[in-house]
């Protein structure tokens, strides 16, 4: 069981073929908006599972609201204390998620209303433990489709598809297998998923856009400062570590990614050329990096 002190605040009575965790800390301005594309799934056999971080907004009235609509969907739990990172929900909402597959849900974005029927149908009929999709990107009144794959493989889902929770539906005993998302990593996404994809057997992609990433001006990912941006070495070493059969593909995300950073975010340069300084003897000679 995941270590952290959390209280029960409501508990939905179904058996779900898929549970969506959604963590939320003072999302009184958008938590409703989420929960309605959740609640209103076109599969009936779903739970969506709440973790609150101890927030001191109206968050936890307003879900408890879907609770009171919705009791054999709607599961609500609480951290007892804040933590200053969304890894802790995600964690606890994988241990306490009751259904089969699991699938995540950002507060702020929203799910597509058939994202649950047509991602876990394409998981069950093809015994896939992963099922990953492409996703809307909402930028105002601008909408792009981003992460589809042209030729699937798994080579090609490292370097092309979205490595984000949000756009997968996966198998609960899988990620409990691999063990729990790490902690105090803000890019836990990065840190995390390119070491599932070398544990699991059976990967499919449904090339259908099954949710809505909104992009929010005041959002922290947008923020030059934000910590997100700047603290991207610790989760290159903890991915570079977590592959082996795919390790020159993850050596050349990790370049990439890093090459992004250095142009975007001035502020830390010479942390991140330290960075890539550390990581050249490896880097180059690598096969698809002199390719790029």
């Amino acid at each position: 069981m995941y270590n952290v002190n959390y209280q029960i605040i409501a508990e939905s009575s179904s058996k779900p073929d898929v549970s969506i965790v959604v963590p939320v800390y003072n999302g009184q301005e958008y938590i409703r908006r989420c929960l309605e594309y959740l609640v209103w799934q076109t599969k009936q056999e779903i739970e969506v599972v709440i973790i609150d971080n101890f927030s001191d907004d109206n968050t936890l009235n307003i879900c408890l609201e879907f609770y009171k609509e919705f009791p054999d969907k709607v599961s609500i739990y609480q951290l007892k204390e804040h933590k200053n990172s969304h890894v802790y929900g995600r964690n606890l909402g994988i241990d306490l998620a009751k259904g089969e597959y699991l699938m995540f849900c950002d507060a702020d974005d929203i799910m597509h209303f058939r994202a649950t029927e047509l991602a876990y149908q394409y998981a069950i009929e093809r015994n896939f433990d992963l099922v990953c999709f492409p996703h809307y990107i909402v930028e105002g009144h601008r909408i792009r489709v981003h992460g589809r794959i042209k030729n699937f493989s798994v080579k090609n889902l490292m370097m092309e598809g979205e490595i984000a929770f949000w756009c997968k539906c996966v198998r609960k005993k899988c990620l409990l297998d691999y063990g729990y998302v790490p902690e105090n990593v803000v890019n836990d996404d990065w840190a995390y998923w390119f070491g599932v994809y070398e544990h699991l057997n059976h990967i499919g992609y449904l090339n259908v856009p099954l949710y809505y990433y909104i992009k929010r001006s005041s959002s922290e990912a947008h923020d030059i400062y934000s910590r997100r941006k700047l603290d991207i070495i610790k989760p290159h070493n903890i991915a570079l570590s977590s592959v082996d059969k795919n390790k020159e593909i993850m050596e050349y995300m990790t370049a990439k990614h890093l090459h992004v950073n250095i142009n975007r975010d001035w502020v830390q340069l010479d942390k991140f050329l330290h960075h890539l300084k550390e990581l050249w003897p490896t880097l180059k000679n690598n096969s698809y990096l002199k390719n790029d």
